[in-house]
């Protein structure tokens, strides 16, 4: 016969705690997507103004060139960032299981 493994209320996390935890933990990624979504709008800004300048077609090529790999940077900081937050609050959510360990187990009788 399997035994089944109940979770007792020890080794679940209080929910009011859980979310003050998470809140403080999802505020500095919060601001960095906040700071890279700026970043991002005044890069735009700045490749848009440049291109009115421009003089030739590869002048303007150049430039387009220089905004994607600088858009390409910031999406990659981006995605930094989210993998960041989630292996946070991965490590957030085992750490009640970490005290105890909780395994699968049979018993045959």
């Amino acid at each position: 016969m399997i035994e089944p493994v109940y979770f007792t209320s020890d080794t679940q996390p209080k929910s009011g705690a859980f979310v003050h935890d998470l809140s403080t933990r999802l505020l500095p990624y919060s601001f960095r997507h906040v700071n890279l979504a700026a970043n991002s709008t005044l890069r735009s800004a700045e490749h848009v103004t440049r291109l009115l300048h421009a003089k030739t077609h590869s002048e303007a090529m150049k430039l387009s060139l220089d905004c994607c790999q600088a858009q390409m940077d910031i999406l990659n900081d981006h995605a930094s960032c989210a993998t960041d937050f989630l292996y946070e609050i991965a490590l957030l959510a085992a750490e009640p299981f970490r005290t105890k360990a909780i395994l699968p187990c049979s018993v045959v009788l």
